[in-house]
């Protein structure tokens, strides 16, 4: 861990001179006083280190502010007892239930995207499931978009699947919902939902929740379903929506043989 001093910073960046020792993706702890936030390595060469702040920063002072640059990445913990909780972006805990020990780590991959639009639908096979309709077809590995999230449920009682469920906003409507759906359905155990808790954090979401899935689907053996629940909050930033579903692919893994599927609500 190497302490640098800080060249300029804003709220959503800051700026470090001749970090000799920086890499892209490393983990950063921005500290002013007894102030402290997580920052990530976003671009670096010999002269500059450019710095994404995950925190607020209002009453950061240039002068006072450091960047102490650690020897890895950002990381969450990982374990099977991540099944069944409710998360923010950062892997910390937000039920109320007691701190998840991690017992593994693991690396993101790219795929492509592809997006199409779908209605009601049916299960026809659960060997290596695949849903279809009229218009609508998914199966394992594929990036789709989906209006009705009920039609999946079937889905999810007869295959071995791990459900992440992404919401920007933790307080909408449709995460109530999709909560409440799963409870109904005595489906909440095998879900795990990543919550916002401010807009700083939404940058952090692919990286992290990579993180998990290539872990249900690498090291515990599960088919990991993602459902991406897009609220106005996200076009409130200036991370649009179409900037957050293009980073959202590292969600799919090379490692996991394309076990890992999206569904954008």
């Amino acid at each position: 861990m190497t302490k640098y001093p800080c060249n300029s910073i804003s709220l959503e960046y800051a700026v470090f001179n001749d970090v000799v020792d920086s890499f892209i993706g490393q983990k950063v702890i921005i500290n002013c006083l007894d102030k402290e936030i997580i920052g990530q390595v976003e671009s670096c060469d010999l002269q500059q280190a450019k710095v994404r702040l995950f925190g607020n920063v209002n009453r950061f002072v240039v002068s006072k502010t450091t960047g102490n640059f650690m020897e890895g990445f950002v990381e969450i913990p990982l374990s099977p007892s991540i099944l069944g909780r409710q998360l923010d972006f950062f892997g910390n805990s937000v039920d109320d239930l007691p701190p998840i020990i991690p017992v593994s780590k693991t690396v993101s991959f790219y795929t492509k995207l592809e997006v199409n639009i779908a209605n009601k639908s049916q299960i026809v096979s659960d060997k290596d499931w695949l849903i279809v309709s009229e218009d609508f077809k998914i199966q394992k590995g594929d990036v789709k978009s989906h209006k009705d999230f009920s039609t999946l449920l079937p889905l999810l009682s007869i295959s071995n699947i791990a459900l992440l469920v992404v919401e920007m906003d933790y307080q909408s409507k449709k995460f109530k919902n999709l909560q409440q759906l799963l409870v109904d359905n005595n489906l909440d155990q095998i879900s795990i939902f990543f919550q916002s808790q401010s807009q700083n954090d939404i940058a952090l979401a692919p990286s992290c929740i990579s993180q998990v899935a290539n872990y249900l689907a690498s090291h515990l053996g599960f088919d990991v379903l993602i459902v991406v629940a897009h609220s106005e909050q996200l076009k409130n930033t200036n991370i649009n929506e179409f900037y957050f579903a293009r980073n959202i692919e590292q969600l799919a893994s090379i490692d996991a043989n394309n076990s890992i599927t999206i569904i954008n609500l």
